[in-house]
């Protein structure tokens, strides 16, 4: 199985939201080949913009635990769970093998400590 993830396909085509049969052949990828660390790394992915973190948690343990993919999720992950640190720790390690997303998902976690610093004291 080829090494797409939802991060290269929506690069390919620019800021436009991933349509939602790429979601369909992703989900039918992981259904089809439930151990294959791809499919659960794209399917972690689908599961992370749908919202559905309990279930993105059971894909990403499928996953590759050290590609840069899985640990850029994972980062996305505690992301969206509010753990900062945890986030910028995954990141950092995304980053250090070779993740451009991972670079950008930094930023955010600094733009979200310069947000909460000004707005939750």
């Amino acid at each position: 199985m080829a090494s797409v993830t939802i991060q290269n396909v929506s690069k390919a085509f620019g800021d436009v939201v991933v349509l939602k049969e790429f979601n369909e052949v992703f989900d039918v990828a992981v259904r089809m080949f439930p151990d294959d660390p791809t499919a659960n790394i794209n399917a972690a992915a689908i599961e992370l913009q749908r919202g559905d973190l309990q279930q993105a948690v059971r894909y990403l343990d499928k996953a590759d635990a050290q590609a840069s993919a899985t640990l850029n999720n994972r980062g996305v992950l505690k992301l969206l769970q509010g753990d900062l640190d945890s986030a910028e720790n995954y990141f950092k390690q995304a980053q250090a093998k070779d993740s451009v997303e991972a670079g950008a998902n930094l930023e955010e976690v600094t733009n979200k400590r310069k947000d909460e610093a000004i707005f939750v004291k």
